[in-house]
């Protein structure tokens, strides 16, 4: 089963770096990798950290994500797993729930309330919205900054 796993990963990272051959290749050496050097079940290892964070960021393909959720979960990682699986799900979510979302996103850009800020930003990083939370949390930082240089 692990096998089976890092050659998911290898091949999604493949994928999103060469394409098509680079997911072949991808999955090879990984599966590899894999059986010759499998750390234990539940283990966050800096390597599916780099694939989880790559593909947070990156992959919106439904199909890649749900894939790289079953790897997750298949190796213990639950957390992980739910998160791409959120992010999966976000192109299907329903039109008014969409709309909710983008309304509450430009209320919290023009907002000033730090706190708020990041607390909307941490409900869309839950809800696998990372690129939308990143925002939010890059508007939070600067409005922390203005701040620390107004006391100053």
């Amino acid at each position: 089963m692990r096998v089976a796993v890092g050659a998911a990963i290898g091949g999604v990272l493949g994928l999103m770096t060469a394409g098509p051959l680079g997911a072949t290749i991808g999955a090879t050496l990984a599966g590899g990798i894999v059986r010759a050097t499998s750390p234990r079940r539940g283990t966050m290892t800096p390597k599916r950290e780099l694939v989880f964070n790559r593909a947070v960021e990156t992959l919106k393909d439904p199909n890649e994500l749900e894939s790289l959720a079953f790897a997750f979960g298949a190796e213990g990682l639950e957390v992980e797993a739910e998160r791409l699986r959120k992010r999966a799900a976000l192109p299907s979510l329903p039109k008014e729930i969409a709309r909710a979302r983008q309304e509450a996103f430009r209320k919290a850009m023009a907002s000033s309330d730090v706190d708020a800020i990041r607390i909307v930003a941490r409900a869309f990083l839950e809800e696998g919205a990372s690129a939308a939370a990143k925002a939010l949390s890059d508007r939070a930082d600067a409005l922390s900054a203005e701040k620390g240089k107004s006391r100053a």
